[in-house]
Parts: C-alpha cells; structure tokens; sequence
C-alpha cells in the first residue's frame, strides 16, 4: 500500500529522535501530575506561611518564591513542661509559656536546592554606595540545612521535611539546654503543624537524656518529657528605625553595626530595645495632628495577654499593673499604645504563637518573677515578651511586708498582697519595654518626706519603679501613714524614659534624632527626678533595695522594724514558716549593711558638671557608716541569733579591712590614714573579756595580715598604715598575761619574721 505525502510525513516524524524525546518529556510531566494528584488528593492540607502537605507520616513544605531572601524569626516555647520531681527552686526556666529565641533563618534557593540559613549578625549598610550590598552581613550565614526540590507549584518549591522537623536541633530544647539542665535528645515526634499568614508553628513531643552535674537546674537523674512549639514567623521588609543607646536613660540594647555613608567603614554601636509603634495612626489627619501635640492612637499597639491559667482573684492587679503605662506612652503623643487583656478562649491565642506577648502564672517554688523581651537583632526591635510569675512570689512580698513595715503576717490582706504582686509585674512590664534598672530611683526624698503621710499620698516616694525599691521601711507607726501609700508607684523617671524611647520624630534620621534626644536628656536631668543611674559597688545613691536621700538615715529607722521583730518571735503564726519569718528579717539586716558599706571609700556623681565626673563621699557620712557598722553589727551582733552573728562579724571585718582599696587614687576629704586609723581604734576598744570581742579581735588581726601579705606590693601605703595599727595593737597588750593574749602575740610575731 502506497502512503501518501501527508502519512510519509508523520511516519517520519514520529521515527525521528527529537519526537521520542519529546513524547518521554511529556509522559514525565504526566506521571508527575498524576502524582501530585494523587498527592493532594489524600494529603492533609494545611494553609499558612508555608503550606503544608502531610500524607503517610511524610510532611512536604511550599516554600513560596516570594519568600527566598526574607528573614525570618524562630522561637521555642515549652507548652508542657517535665514534672521533675527535684526541681530546684533556684530554677528559672523548664515551665510552661516559658519562650526561648529568636533566631533569624532565610531561605535561599542555591543550585537546584532550598538552603537554610542562620543570620548571626548584620550590617546596615542603607545610604551607602552600591558595594555596601556586599557587607550586609559581618559574618557569612551559617547553613543549617540543604534541601532537595521535589518539584514546583505556581507559587514555590516543594521539599520534604519529615526528618529535619524530627531533629531536635532546630526544633527541640537542644540550644537551650544549660538553662534547663538536660542531656541529649532520646526521642522526638512533630505532633501538629499550625498555619497562620504569617507564621507556622510546628507543635513536638521530645524525650530527653538525663545529665550529671548540671547548675541549679538539674534534671537530677531523670529522663524527662516535654512538649514544644515552635513558631517560624516572617520578619518585616522594612526595618525599624533604630534609635541610638544613651548614658542618660537606661535602656537594653544591641550590637548594631553601620556604614559610613559613601565610605566601606564599618561603625560599631549600640541600639536600644523598643517595640515599633509605628507612628501615628492612619485616618483623620493623625500624623498632621500628632505633629502639632494631640494625643493620637499608634499604628501597632503593643497587646500583652494573661494566660488563661493565671488565677483570677489576681488578674485585676496584673491588668493594672499593665495597663498604668499608658498614661506615660502620652506623654510620647500616643494614647491607647498598650494593653494588658485577657486571652481570649480561642485556637488563635496560644502560648506558642511568638507574634503574641504572654503573662504567665507558674507553679514554682523560686520567689520571683522576670520579664524577657523578644528582639530582631537586626535593629533592636521588639517583636514579643514574655512576663513570668511565680507562685512561689507571695511568699517574697510576705517577708517584704514583715521585715519592711515590723507587721504581723496575719495582717496581710489579699487587698495588700495584690497591691505588691501589681508593684512587682508593673517593674516586670517596663522590663519588656526596654528598660533596665534604675538604682538611682529609691534616692528622691528626703527622710521627713518618707514619713509625711500627705507628701506620700500626693507623689509617692521614688522616682522610677525599675529601682529595687521595696515597701517604704522609714514610716513609723507614729506616722499615720496608710499601708497603701507605702508601696512603691511608676514614677517621673519612667515617664521620661519612654518618651525617649517612643516619641515620634517623623522625617528625621537616627543620626539626628540622637543629637536632639541627647541635648534633650541632659537638660532633663538638671532635676533630680530624671537621672539615672545602674548600680555601682561604690554610689550610695545608686543602690539596689535602699531608700531615701541618705539611706544612713533610713536603715537607722527600719532596723527599728527589726528589733521589734527580734524581740517578738512567737507572731509568726501565719503563712510562712519560722525559717521564712527568720530569714525575712536576716535578709533586711543584711541589706542595711551592705548599704553602710557603699559610704566607706564611695563616690557621687556629678550632674550638669562638665569638668568633674565624680567627688568623693565626705568624712562625715562616712564615719557615720562606720559607727552603723559598730552599733549594728559589732557591738549588737553578741545579741542577735548566733547564726548571725557569727556570719556577719567575720564578713563584716573583713570588708572593713579590704575597703582600704577603695580610697586609693582619689583626693579624698577623709583620707585612707584616718580610715585605717578610726578602725584600729574601733577594735583596740573591743572588750577582750568577752568570746564575742575576742572573736571580733582575732578576726581583725588575721584580715590585717592577710592584707599584709598579699597586697604589700600593689599597696604599700596602705600596708604600711596597716603594719603600724598592728603594732599599736601589740604595745597595748604588750604586759597582758591571759592566754587569749598570748596566743595572739605569738600569731602577730608570725608575719614579721
């Protein structure tokens, strides 16, 4: 049979090699839809950031094209913690709600694969020249992981993440595992994959390995069972304005490294925490009217939810302590900027989800409570908080109101309890805005302030609530004072610290926001209410758990407090136990020591002076500090419990003797000569009749020598001044006979052979 030229056409064509290599690709792609068809056809599907295919225990991610180079945020939360049966009380995480991170990951596609990266640190280079794309990174990313594509959507790559989702590395308690005291993974399963728009949250159980002499936050033997969540969050396009860190206000900060605009130099900062508000609001002219001072809403309000399980007959004091901040947020322009809510009873609000922000109640023996913000690295951004209670907190704010007010615990209300937990969550809140610690708060007032009922009533006696000030110890039962208006409040200080960190300066750069803000704080602060201060060993005027303008004065009247309490023991009927009521008091005993020891070799800052930094604390107060010392401790110690005593006359002595250090290489009014003098004499008067002045004696002596010996090269001075009290000591006792004296001459005679 002839063909025609059409079939001779066709019969050929279909014998030539590029149609056979054509019909193989087209059965190919078949075979491969009819697989994803067969895929999605019996595949869980679950929308999200990433879509999400599981299907006979294989879990398949989209990875949207849209999405490679974007960075992202991860964060671990414990949703079920290990009951440990051991559980130190000093441990402070291993509980629910209990968040770790973030860390920053990217998605890049590299030779026909997805790559996982882990950003570690970054440069801003906006406004320099082209080539300062190159240095947008200090350090290369490092690759977490390389995955194959399965194939392609109209949206992304597909790959399988069965196994890596499994791995605890990334998605266990692995990189936390010295702050919870665990071993190595045993066993892990991915139990739930959530989606939201911006987020997948990948929920796990996770069995891990007991470890052997771990810190205080030991498993103690066991193997233990957690369940986690952890959430991938997609970070903003657009970074946050950063705003520069200052000496005058206290804010957490971070690394921050920048170019020079039109130079490869690279800058080393610091940029503080804040949350991004936004700006002011849309709609209704909000930025004209924000710029001309009205109070407008932000366009990213910062929303804290108290967790469900938190008790209720709290909840109000914590909701309080929350929302009592918006009223410094105006004096930045904004109204409404925070909320403190209830969570809602909703599959949307769990503790997992790292775009919310949690209080959260935990049942622990640890006397505390902390608050941690979440922050972009990038540029200081806070992107959640997490604020932790501890049950175990009641019994602290116990001890706090018998030790500072010299009340019986049986008068302690839930009224009042509830009061102090607000105090302790309000400073936990300024925490997860930014602020650190401010230990020149306490110091506003004078002493007659502290016990004016009325002047404590209309301002409070504090500057700042981020001090550790406490109850306010200086009041008297004679004051009238009510119990209320002894409680520490938000003060000016705090005021002004948020309107640093959050007032709006549309249109300006951080360089110059820097400038203005800096000539701005340092006007401020011209009035005692507006410093700021961290804590320094030797600034008495910056010290945690003290109070008042001379705390001299204040300790005088707390130990009042005290004495009462010492000598009537048998109250202690009430929550706590006789080992708590005895602790409360050893513990404000000993904070009033310690604030003596800041006068002795301290120093003063200066504010509003240029050429001088700081000035030496005057022969005065502290000499007053030392006959504190004597009263409280060497001369009393005899009559307190004598596992006090013994504790607090040996380290006592010893600090007097090693403060000596700290009057060296300063122009001092009282001199290292009249301090090691004033305390030789103070122990040459010491009774050698008594076990407790002959204790106080041969401590004295061996401080002396051992200072001799170890410091006779790097303080001659001072080690000279000191040979010679020894030696005023030993003429003085030359002719005594009794044996204490004896054995002490033969002791002394050692160091100078």
């Amino acid at each position: 049979m002839l063909l025609n030229k059409k079939q001779l056409f066709f019969r050929d064509l279909f014998r030539s090699r590029k149609m056979l290599s054509w019909l193989k690709k087209i059965c190919w792609i078949l075979f491969f839809l009819l697989c994803m068809i067969k895929l999605y056809a019996q595949s869980e599907v679950i929308p999200g950031l990433f879509t999400t295919y599981q299907q006979n225990g294989r879990i398949l991610w989209v990875i949207p094209d849209s999405l490679l180079g974007r960075d992202m945020s991860l964060t671990t939360t414990i949703l079920e913690g290990a009951g440990r049966k051991k559980k130190s009380a000093d441990a402070k995480f291993g509980y629910q709600g209990d968040r770790f991170g973030p860390r920053i990951l990217r998605w890049e596609e590299e030779k026909e694969q997805i790559i996982l990266k882990e950003i570690r640190s970054y440069v801003d280079t906006s406004g320099s020249y082209s080539l300062g794309s190159l240095l947008s990174e200090r350090e290369m990313p490092l690759t977490l992981q390389e995955f194959e594509i399965l194939g392609c959507e109209k949206t992304g790559k597909i790959i399988d993440v069965t196994e890596w989702l499994r791995d605890g590395k990334l998605w266990g308690l692995q990189p936390f595992s010295f702050l919870i005291g665990i071993g190595s993974e045993r066993e892990g399963r991915v139990t739930a994959i959530l989606g939201t728009p911006e987020s997948v949250i990948v929920r796990s159980e996770r069995i891990y390995e007991a470890v052997e002499r771990t810190p205080a936050t030991s498993a103690n033997g066991e193997v233990t069972r957690w369940k986690l969540g952890c959430c991938l969050r997609l970070l903003p396009r657009h970074l946050m304005q950063v705003r520069y860190a200052s000496s005058g206000v206290g804010y957490f900060t971070v690394p921050y490294a920048h170019m020079e605009p039109g130079s490869c130099q690279v800058i080393s900062d610091r940029v503080v925490k804040r949350w991004l508000l936004g700006g002011a609001g849309r709609g209704n002219g909000a930025f004209s009217r924000y710029r001309r001072g009205e109070l407008v809403e932000p366009r990213q309000k910062i929303r804290i939810y108290i967790d469900r399980s938190f008790p209720e007959k709290w909840r109000p004091y914590v909701l309080r302590a929350v929302n009592n901040w918006n009223a410094l947020f105006e004096r930045s322009g904004f109204k409404n900027a925070i909320a403190g809510l209830m969570a809602p009873d909703s599959a949307g609000f769990t503790l997992d989800n790292s775009a919310l922000s949690w209080i959260v109640y935990k049942a622990s023996p640890m006397e505390n409570a902390y608050g941690r913000p979440f922050v972009d690295f990038r540029t200081g951004e806070i992107l959640s908080c997490h604020i932790a209670v501890f049950h175990s907190v009641f019994d602290m704010l116990c001890q706090w109101y018998i030790a500072q007010t010299g009340e019986s615990e049986e008068e302690f209300p839930d009224e009042l309890a509830g009061r102090l937990l607000e105090m302790v969550v309000s400073h936990e809140v300024g925490h997860v805005l930014g602020l650190t610690h401010n230990f020149y708060g306490s110091s506003l007032c004078e002493t007659e302030q502290l016990r004016d009922a009325v002047f404590l009533h209309r301002h409070g006696y504090g500057s700042s609530i981020m001090d550790y000030m406490r109850m306010n110890y200086a009041v008297q039962p004679e004051d009238g004072v009510d119990m209320s208006d002894r409680i520490p409040r938000i003060g000016a200080y705090d005021s002004l610290a948020i309107e640093w960190g959050y007032r709006y300066f549309p249109g300006l750069a951080s360089e110059e926001i820097q400038e203005k803000l800096s000539v701005w704080i340092e006007k401020k602060q011209l009035e005692r209410k507006y410093r700021f201060q961290d804590s320094g060993g030797n600034l008495p005027e910056a010290q945690a758990e003290d109070l008042g303008r001379y705390s001299l004065e204040t300790a005088e009247l707390g130990m009042c407090h005290l004495k009462r309490l010492l000598r009537d023991t048998l109250r202690n009927n009430g929550r706590l136990s006789v080992e708590s009521w005895n602790l409360a008091i050893r513990k404000q005993y000993s904070e009033y020591i310690n604030q003596a020891f800041t006068y002795l070799g301290g120093i003063r800052k200066c504010w509003g002076n240029d050429s001088v930094i700081v000035v030496a604390v005057g022969r005065e107060e502290q000499q007053d500090a030392l006959r504190f010392l004597q009263t409280y401790v060497l001369e009393s110690g005899k009559d307190l419990p004598r596992e006090w005593w013994e504790d607090w006359g040996r380290e006592t002595v010893r600090r007097l003797v090693e403060k000596a250090d700290c009057f060296v290489g300063y122009d001092r009014e009282y001199s290292v000569t009249e301090y090691i003098r004033d305390l030789g004499k103070i122990f040459r008067n010491v009774s050698g009749e008594e076990c407790w002045g002959r204790f106080l004696i041969w401590c004295y002596t061996d401080c002396l020598m051992e200072y001799i010996q170890t410091e006779r090269n790097r303080y001659p001075e001072v080690v000279a001044l000191m040979e010679e009290q020894l030696k005023v000591m030993y003429r003085k006792t030359d002719k005594e006979k009794d044996v204490f004296w004896k054995a002490w001459r033969k002791n002394v005679n050692s160091i100078w052979k």
